[in-house]
């Protein structure tokens, strides 16, 4: 050895342990779980750890696909078939055409602080923070390490409108007179309502009543948002403009939106400084997000009920890179008296994702929205963008492309003697999850 240098480090690989048994009997007694994921749709997979973390029992996509590649070992399948099918079986039902769902958490609600007018939910996998005599709902997704903040703060509402050839702009937020906030099980509604007044030819004259219901479920990642507005019966008023307002959450910076009109450049990037408005007449999503497109970039992802309705976006940008303030504006043209407008939005957070595919997140929202977490119970939460073969095991994957296996097949691996050729044991396993992953049909989003 040269003089100097530093001595070579010998490792003595042989002491490691090179049994693979004795783990994979720890991850099936201790962790291998149910988890419902619909109405009599019981599955198994392996949860985040063997004892809850601060009462919550998490289960991974990334985590049970790990797991499903280390089953795959030979001396493993043989001893855990039933085990191995069922989290191959889990694993397919997280995915959703290109998109993979993070995890799922049993359903969870409940308050966890209160302080003057602000309160505090803990969601299956969220924060929920509300002061609504503010007009202020905030939601963020939840973890169990630093990645926690608050990534959705819904306010900043106005109604526009025409009376007598004069345009109005009227702040809700000044108006509230009445709140309130119930549970219900596992669904949290959050509502907040006054009368709108202003002056007209020197009197002062009631518009009508404006109402925020806000409904957070803790079955779903689904945040719903509707907008009532009642006009008086003895005033006339023109051209209504409804808003759903969002704010800048503290420590997200977000720079981008994006709609599905089509566009090949992103409808606003948080450039110069300035207040801006889109029509995005035909839309009927928008997405809020973040520049980068990665992991742990964050998007709010927005999808109306009656995209009629929906006629422009406005964004606000008073520091360079990030947004201040977004508004959806719902247009009711002519003429409205002691009618009802009503505005609706269904509302998601995701951390991380391939945001360019707008058509995937808007099928999602849409085509799927109902069907998927009918069938799931709303216990998907959270959600990542990645190509499904980058999270199924390459073995598995390999086994897809190699054997054909009928669709209508209803032979269960479970009810038949599973002998040690590899050939026969990889035959029964794909016929059990084929059987057991039959897509669901499409239904309507909205009911």
């Amino acid at each position: 050895m040269a003089a100097g240098s530093a001595p070579a480090l010998a490792l003595d690989m042989s002491a490691l342990p090179t049994d693979t048994l004795p783990a994979d009997e720890f991850l099936v007694r201790h962790m291998y779980r149910t988890v419902e994921l619909g109405a009599n749709q019981n599955h198994f997979a392996i949860a985040e750890t063997a004892m809850p973390i601060s009462g919550d029992s998490w289960f991974w996509s990334d985590d049970n696909a790990k797991v499903l590649e280390f089953l795959s070992r030979p001396e493993l399948w043989r001893r855990f078939p039933t085990e191995t099918a069922e989290i191959l079986r889990f694993v397919r039902a997280m995915c959703h055409r290109p998109l993979i769902f993070r995890r799922v958490s049993p359903p969870r609600l409940e308050p966890i602080e209160k302080q003057d007018s602000r309160s505090r939910y803990r969601h299956s996998l969220m924060n929920v923070e509300y002061d609504l005599s503010r007009g202020s709902v905030a939601a963020g997704l939840r973890f169990h390490d630093e990645r926690n903040s608050e990534n959705l703060l819904l306010g900043g509402n106005r109604v526009e409108f025409t009376h007598l050839r004069r345009h109005y702009r009227l702040d809700v937020e000044p108006a509230i007179s009445d709140v309130a906030a119930r549970q219900d099980g596992y669904r949290l509604l959050l509502r907040h309502s006054g009368d709108l007044h202003f002056k007209s030819r020197g009197r002062l004259v009631r518009l009508g009543r404006i109402t925020y219901v806000y409904s957070i479920d803790a079955r779903s990642m689904f945040i719903d948002v509707e907008v009532t507005l009642e006009i008086a019966a003895g005033i006339q008023v023109t051209d209504v403009v409804l808003t759903i307002g969002h704010r800048q959450p503290s420590g997200i910076y977000y720079r981008t939106i994006d709609t599905d009109i089509g566009q090949s450049k992103p409808l606003f990037r948080a450039g110069m400084l300035g207040w801006r408005r889109r029509d995005v007449e035909g839309a009927s999503y928008y997405v809020i997000r973040q520049r980068h497109i990665s992991g742990d970039s964050w998007g709010i992802h927005s999808i109306s009920c009656d995209p009629a309705r929906l006629s422009a976006i406005e964004a606000v940008v008073q520091h360079w890179g990030r947004f201040r303030s977004v508004i959806a504006c719902y247009a009711f043209p002519g003429l409205q008296c002691g009618t009802c407008l009503v505005a609706r939005e269904r509302k998601l957070i995701t951390g991380g994702g391939f945001y360019d595919r707008i058509e995937d997140y808007r099928a999602l929202m849409r085509d799927s929205g109902l069907s998927l977490y009918r069938c799931l119970r709303g216990k998907l939460l959270g959600t990542s963008a990645r190509p499904m073969i980058t999270v199924l095991p390459q073995r598995f994957c390999q086994m897809f492309r190699s054997v054909q296996v009928q669709r209508g097949d209803r032979c269960c691996a479970r009810r038949r003697r599973i002998t040690l050729s590899v050939r026969q044991v990889l035959r029964l396993l794909l016929r059990c999850v084929r059987r057991c992953t039959r897509p669901a049909a499409q239904r309507d989003f909205f009911p």
